[in-house]
């Protein structure tokens, strides 16, 4: 069986731990991103780990999934985490803050936004799959 995924702490030949590299860019690339709209951080949380967009987190929304009775698979997430990005395209939705963002994604789903508990973590908007 062959994929096209590379693990975040993948190793290539001639070339220093992936995981290395992407912590240099992801920070800097995120928050000029960030400079101009909302971003939303769909990644799992071992890709957060790489990073987030330096200085810029009061315009950051990291997306969790969770079922009405709590925790959700893999698949699941994925497939939700999809169809929010899916959903924010084809809308056009441009929101300018972490608010705005909760409510065009409440559009589809029922969601919960918390603030950051600490100046050093993004907003956090939970989805909950099959509401």
């Amino acid at each position: 069986m062959c994929s096209s995924d590379l693990d975040v702490a993948s190793g290539l030949v001639g070339l220093r731990s992936l995981e290395a590299v992407w912590r240099e860019v992801v920070p800097d690339a995120l928050a000029e991103a960030a400079a101009t709209a909302v971003v939303a951080d769909l990644r799992s949380s071992s890709y957060r780990a790489l990073g987030l967009p330096a200085g810029r987190l009061d315009r950051t929304v990291a997306v969790n999934v969770e079922g009405r009775a709590g925790r959700v698979g893999n698949v699941i997430v994925k497939r939700v985490r999809g169809q929010v990005a899916r959903h924010l395209l084809v809308t056009g939705a441009n929101p300018g803050t972490p608010a705005e963002f909760a409510a065009a994604v409440g559009e589809v789903w029922p969601v919960r936004l918390a603030a950051p508990p600490r100046p050093d973590r993004p907003w956090m908007l939970t989805v909950i799959a099959g509401g």
